[in-house]
């Protein structure tokens, strides 16, 4: 397979897109459905994102989330045209998967990220529930977490085959912790689809915008994320170490060596 030509840059958005739209998906039909056991939800959300990952992984990187992409750029792991062209993927695809969800749901798409209806006109199913402060505190330290591992075992780690299992954990460990504060989005394009869904929301008229604050919490944490790869990464200078161990220059050995050939000669002298 090393001989293979890389996949183009149609393969990569139409990856990315894929990826984007099976996991926003299955995150839509989860939230509709307002299960009584979360755990069930969030566990299909995990393994969603785990088989997109594993399928698509090969082709362009598998990040199925801007807040990745970004911190990949931040890194420089990830050219800048790549990442405006994958984030732009990643909200198509979150925005059709939405659509998706409603027609299959059809009158019952009640789903909004942050209620801003009359719930008299209907049953209005949630995604957060918490506080303005509990849902940024929430998205910003999952959103940390997942890029963080995404940083150390698919780029620092790299290649290994058990990086889409250390993700999808990262999603079930944060689904269950804040899901029912923030509903566990840790994705800029899973909060802007479920935003852009509560527009045509059958609870009634709602306020489109609140993804906004969801993803300067998602991006911070993406930042933040990169920031702290970046420090414990650190490699000492090679100047610096040789000295700490003793070894010393390459100019110091060859004087230290025209040194002792100079004292051979005058100890046989």
């Amino acid at each position: 397979f090393e001989d293979e030509p890389r996949p183009s840059m149609a393969s990569k958005l139409l990856s990315e897109f894929l990826g984007t739209f099976v996991l926003v998906l299955t995150v839509c039909l989860v939230v509709v459905q307002a299960s009584a056991s979360p755990l069930d939800g969030v566990v299909g959300i995990a393994a969603s994102l785990m088989v997109m990952i594993y399928s698509l992984g090969a082709v362009s990187g598998a990040n199925f989330n801007p807040a990745v992409s970004v911190g990949l750029l931040l890194i420089g792991e990830l050219p800048c045209f790549d990442c405006v062209t994958y984030v732009i993927s990643h909200l198509l695809g979150g925005m059709v998967a939405v659509g998706t969800a409603a027609a299959i749901t059809g009158d019952r798409w009640r789903v909004v990220l942050v209620s801003n209806a009359d719930p008299r006109l209907g049953k209005v199913v949630q995604a957060g529930k918490g506080s303005w402060g509990s849902l940024f505190g929430s998205e910003l330290f999952y959103t940390f977490v997942l890029v963080f591992v995404v940083l150390n075992f698919a780029v620092r780690d790299a290649p290994n085959q058990y990086y889409g299992l250390a993700i999808g954990f990262v999603i079930l460990a944060g689904g269950v912790a804040v899901g029912g504060l923030s509903g566990g989005c840790f994705n800029p394009a899973v909060s802007f689809a479920l935003d852009f869904g509560g527009i045509f929301a059958v609870s009634g008229p709602n306020k489109f915008g609140t993804s906004i604050v969801y993803a300067v919490a998602e991006l911070a944490g993406a930042a933040l994320a990169a920031g702290v790869f970046l420090a414990i990464n650190l490699k000492q200078d090679k100047g610096e170490y040789e000295y700490e161990q003793g070894i010393g220059s390459d100019d110091e050995q060859e004087v230290q060596t025209d040194s002792d050939d100079e004292g051979s000669k005058t100890s046989r002298a």
